[in-house]
């Protein structure tokens, strides 16, 4: 069973953090889950015209935030309606005049957001529930 997590930081503090049960699903599903809800969470913490950054330990999905607008010409390609789902959140991010940025952190080092989404992650897969973290 799967699960993912997304933190949402805003001026260093931590804003939101929520474990995803997924169900059956690959490594790579779960992380561009994660990615889609918190994107999606994102948009309700943030001001027009601000930046959002999106950061992961998972290259996949760094390299597919931007890559969803070609989906009809592979409509075969794994993940695709989650794809699809990501390209209109960024899609609505665009349209509230933000911009969006990504950036890699190696998995299951020093970053506390990582961590944290690890611990949330694990939980959720483990549990099938919806996980936080509390008093983060």
């Amino acid at each position: 069973m799967a699960g993912g997590a997304y933190v949402i930081v805003k001026d260093g503090k931590v804003v939101e953090s929520l474990g995803v049960p997924i169900g059956r699903a690959t490594n790579n599903a779960g992380e561009l889950i994660a990615a889609l809800c918190g994107l999606k969470a994102a948009l309700t913490h943030v001001e027009d015209s601000e930046e959002l950054v999106l950061v992961s330990d998972s290259r996949y999905v760094l390299s597919s935030v931007f890559k969803t607008s070609d989906l009809s010409k592979n409509a075969n390609r794994p993940n695709v309606s989650v794809l699809k789902e990501l390209g209109k959140v960024v899609n609505n991010i665009h349209d509230k005049g933000c911009r969006l940025h990504t950036r890699w952190v190696k998995g299951h080092d020093r970053n506390s957001g990582n961590k944290m989404c690890d611990k949330l992650a694990r939980a959720s897969a483990r549990s099938q529930k919806y996980q936080q973290i509390r008093g983060e």
